[in-house]
């Protein structure tokens, strides 16, 4: 029996395999005496995946089926947090970018989701059985604050950019210009200054200052909940997230015992302004991966002032 090369990759096309024949009848037959065999298996249109032979699973990965499916495209949002080891797989959904909307297709177990983005910036290639491409964790960190409902909710991501250790701060700016969106430039410059990584500047902050709108926001999942108000960034947010702000501890003064010193109070109680922006909803993780495909602006709609009277943030 002849070794045919496409029976040696993780995933090939039809039109790969095809290369290795003069005609369609001997590639047809050569596929289905493979797939008889159990050695590969056809998964989604042209698209043929190597099968384990042990377990009969198949070979690839879901990052490399989610790439496949695509040509093209890449694999973003709450995909890619995975991907670069910032979030668990929580759900079977697998997000990817790509060039025109399709149906969602469901592959073992998975649903692969495709959305649409105007963005071909910040996306890189890995190769393992098959190549993987995916947005770069600087473009992951902005896609998720821009589009949190893809990225499982604001604790999430909260979470996620907490655990990054190193960013290039000059591609966070290069990429925050070319989104161009006053809104991102807000929900970047607060979730960084609460985080306070080492790898951000303060030139970076007063850029993100510099450049995010003026206008009240809130990027509050619901009103019902415990609020703090930031001055500093004009924005809504929960108590939950703005009591994460790193504590910096104050030069004591010659002599005197720090353990004697009260902790200094963050965020002043002081009442928050009586009118509210528009709101950036998240919500939980399993229902805001079930958000609609199709890109939309991070534009969210106007809500009033929650019933609770928010705290204040000088912050």
């Amino acid at each position: 029996m002849r070794d045919y090369e496409f029976l040696g990759k993780a995933l090939f096309t039809l039109d790969e395999a095809a290369r290795e024949f003069n005609s369609r009848s001997a590639l047809y037959g050569a596929l289905r005496r493979a797939s008889e065999r159990g050695e590969i298996r056809k998964i989604a249109g042209g698209l043929y995946c190597a099968v384990n032979s042990f377990t009969n699973s198949i070979l690839a990965s879901k990052y490399e089926i989610g790439t496949a499916l695509r040509p093209g495209g890449y694999l973003a949002y709450h995909t890619a947090l995975e991907y670069h080891g910032l979030a668990k797989p929580a759900t079977d959904k697998v997000q990817v970018v790509g060039t025109r909307q399709e149906n969602p297709v469901r592959i073992d177990g998975k649903e692969y989701r495709t959305y649409l983005s105007s963005n071909d910036f910040g996306i890189m290639e890995t190769r393992g059985h098959a190549p993987v491409r995916v947005t770069d964790l600087e473009r992951t960190m902005l896609d998720c604050l821009d589009r949190l409902e893809l990225a499982g909710g604001l604790q999430e991501v909260f979470k996620a950019i907490s655990k990054v250790t190193f960013a290039d701060e000059g591609k966070l700016l290069e990429y925050l210009e070319l989104y161009d969106r006053k809104f991102l430039y807000k929900k970047t410059g607060y979730i960084l200054s609460v985080i306070d990584p080492p790898f951000i500047s303060e030139g970076f902050m007063d850029t993100c200052r510099k450049r995010a709108s003026l206008r009240i926001d809130d990027i509050r999942p619901s009103k019902g909940i415990s609020t703090i108000f930031s001055k500093e960034w004009n924005l809504y947010v929960p108590a939950s997230i703005a009591k994460k702000r790193r504590k910096v501890k104050p030069q004591e003064p010659a002599g005197e015992d720090p353990a004697s010193e009260a902790p200094a109070d963050l965020f002043s109680l002081e009442a928050a302004p009586a009118e509210s922006g528009p709101c950036d909803m998240s919500g939980d993780m399993t229902a805001a991966l079930e958000a609609s495909p199709a890109e939309a602006p991070d534009i969210p709609a106007s809500s009033e002032a929650s019933a609770e009277s928010p705290a204040e943030d000088s912050g």
